[in-house]
Order: C-alpha cells, then structure tokens, then sequence
C-alpha cells in the first residue's frame, strides 16, 4: 500500500519557509543534537540534498518500494546503482519522515530499514567510483540517519505519522533509535503506556 499522497504534501508544505541550503543545514544540526546523533559532513550533505530533493518530487514517496527494488536488481549497468540509490533514498525518507507508516502496512518496524540497508549496499558494491563510500556509508549509518529525519518531526511537535509505542520500544531496543525512544516517552506521556516485552515476562512502563 503506497504513502497516502495528502500525508507526502503535509509534510512537504512544512519545508516551504526552507529556502536555502544553510537553513537546511541549520534544521539538520538542530535535529542532530535533539536526536543525540552525530553525521559525518558526507552524510549531513547527503540529507540536505535528499530533503531539497524530496521537497521537488515527493510523489515520489507514494509509489511501493518493493517492485522498485526487484526492478532495480535486474537493471543492467549504471541503472542498476541509481535505481537502487532511489530505494534506498524512499526507505530512508519513509522511515524517518513517516515512521508510522509501518504500522498502517502491517509490516514489521524494521522493514524500511532492512530494504533500504540493503539497497544502498547493493548500490555500493555496483559502484568503482568516489561514490561507493558514500553508499556504503548509508547503508551502515542508516539508523543514525533516519534518527536524525525522525528527530524533525519531533522538533516541529508533529505526533502524525510517528510509529506507535511498541514499534517504537522495538526499534529502541533492536537497532538502538533514539528518536523511536522519544517517540515512546512522548506516548507515554499522553497515555498510560505499558508494553510487554517479548523477550521476558517483565514489562515496561
């Protein structure tokens, strides 16, 4: 099921008073810190010019990422790491923009991250050029980096979209998000929130 497209124009129209690089630049150094992430200068470009991307073609967003991603893997030659970089670039937008959105899908919380993962990787290994640390990069930071997307819409207090607690409290524990642990106070804050772990027969408040 693709992105609803009214939830892709939403969060579009709340980058329209971003009109240069260097407030980009700001917004991200802002996330950064709210999110406990550090990026390397490489990834912290890699985002602005993603975000300014998406701010031009974010119906890209609503398109399923799966048959594009079994689409990129029979590609031949420099098709092949471009359209794998473009997964990847949609899991990473999905997954920290809409992080909730594995909820409406059913899916596991982690099912973003492990397509896009594997399609920058994938990417990389198709790459000789200066290119292939960068996507290789993405493909080993991709928490990190989507920690930092998920941290702007904490920073602009939108609760839309954010994943619910227990894909919150999994993404915490499985692959260490913190923004998924804000994400989880903030539940907790507005509602009694007890979640069962499924590793014990303890529980979390």
């Amino acid at each position: 099921m693709p992105l609803d497209y009214v939830e892709v124009v939403v969060m579009k129209d709340a980058f329209q008073p971003l009109s240069s690089e260097a407030q980009w630049h700001s917004l991200l150094n802002e996330a950064q810190a709210k999110s406990h992430r550090q990026l390397s200068e490489m990834l912290e470009h890699y985002l602005v010019v993603l975000l300014m991307r998406f701010t031009r073609r974010a119906e890209s967003l609503c398109q399923a990422v799966a048959p594009g991603y079994l689409e990129a893997m029979t590609a031949e030659g420099q098709q092949r790491p471009r359209e794998l970089r473009d997964v990847g670039d949609t899991c990473l937008l999905l997954a920290g923009l809409f992080p909730g959105r594995a909820n409406a899908l059913a899916v596991k919380s982690d099912y973003y991250i492990g397509l896009g993962q594997s399609a920058y990787g994938e990417a990389s290994t198709h790459l000789d050029t200066e290119d292939h640390p960068l996507f290789l990069t993405l493909a080993q930071r991709f928490v990190s980096a989507m920690d930092v997307l998920m941290a702007i819409r904490l920073l602009n207090e939108s609760t839309t979209m954010l994943p619910d607690a227990l894909t919150a409290h999994d993404l915490h524990r499985t692959y260490g998000s913190r923004s998924a642990h804000s994400a989880l106070s903030h539940h907790c804050e507005q509602e009694s929130c007890v979640i069962v772990s499924p590793s014990s027969s303890g529980t979390l408040h």
